[in-house]
């Protein structure tokens, strides 16, 4: 793809700011565990968090390509950082396309200025890929909704203030069933487990429990429709061309790859996670499949 002029300066730019900020202090993050503040800070210095905002809301309203090298060229150097800028992303998505002008208005400045970040609550211990199986509930009590449920694997866990969150409002509608709530801390969500991993050390990943959760209606949506065969096609092939990358380049440094001295194995086990999360591969070939046999 041709990339225009504008394009091309923001990869610069952004490429910049991860090689000289991000990248020396990566092996650190990766050591110690912890959330990335600095490079958070950076990146809403450079207004990056309102890159998937309208500008009318305080963003840039960027296309997904310039988006996409956004990440890229992050992840170049910290994994975890660029994770941070993706799950942003990823929450505030139902919010521009579903919420009412009122719920935009009060969510999406915050996430621009960088205020809010948010986490995406879909999976649970028995629906990871099956995601209607689910057993996350929602029920209606007036002007609210009271929520009950377990989320797992949940990114940005206990750093996001706003957890979008899926829940069952009609189980027997199976996956039609299924609605989506904005969640803010404040109303009582808690922060159960936080995972030990493998990789991505600096981005955290832990159990969000629902516990009689009391939500505005004016915080549903409904944002039906399923992955489709392009974006499938695009995770699958991204993710494993990451992992193949990153392990032969530990097998190309051979002994020395192996040892934390060289980025190289920090990178393969950052890498690994991309073909497990936000549906396994595997899933992503079961809908891909069905697409072409539709």
């Amino acid at each position: 793809m041709n990339l225009t002029e504008e394009q091309r300066a923001f990869r610069s730019a952004v490429r910049h700011l991860s090689e000289t900020r991000f990248a020396p202090r990566a092996a650190e993050v990766d050591a110690t565990g912890e959330f990335p503040w600095d490079n958070f800070k950076e990146c809403v210095a450079m207004e990056l968090p309102g890159m998937s905002i309208p500008t009318e809301y305080g963003g840039s309203a960027a296309d997904h390509v310039t988006k996409a090298i956004m990440v890229e060229e992050i992840a170049r150097t910290c994994a975890s950082t660029s994770l941070m800028m993706a799950i942003n992303g990823l929450s505030v998505t139902p919010i521009v396309n579903w919420a009412s002008d009122e719920v935009k208005a009060k969510y999406l400045p915050r996430y621009a200025s960088g205020e809010m970040q948010g986490s995406y609550c879909l999976s649970e211990v028995d629906a990871g890929s099956d995601v209607a199986a689910m057993s996350a509930r929602a029920v209606r009590d007036g002007d609210s909704y009271v929520l009950n449920g377990r989320k797992h694997w949940i990114t940005n866990a206990g750093i996001s203030e706003l957890y979008v969150v899926f829940a069952k409002t009609d189980p027997a509608a199976g996956p039609r069933g299924v609605s989506c709530f904005l969640v803010e801390k404040q109303f009582g969500l808690q922060i159960g487990k936080l995972e030990r991993k493998m990789g991505i050390h600096g981005s955290p990943t832990g159990e969000v429990i629902l516990d009689d959760v009391r939500v505005p209606a004016a915080n549903e949506g409904d944002p039906d429709g399923e992955l489709n065969a392009a974006g499938a096609m695009a995770k699958a092939f991204a993710s494993d061309v990451a992992m193949e990358v990153t392990t032969d380049a530990v097998q190309l440094l051979g002994g020395n790859g192996y040892t934390s001295d060289f980025p190289v194995e920090r990178m393969m086990r950052d890498a690994k996670i991309t073909q497990i999360y936000e549906g396994t591969n595997q899933i992503q070939r079961v809908v891909i499949a069905r697409s072409l046999l539709r």
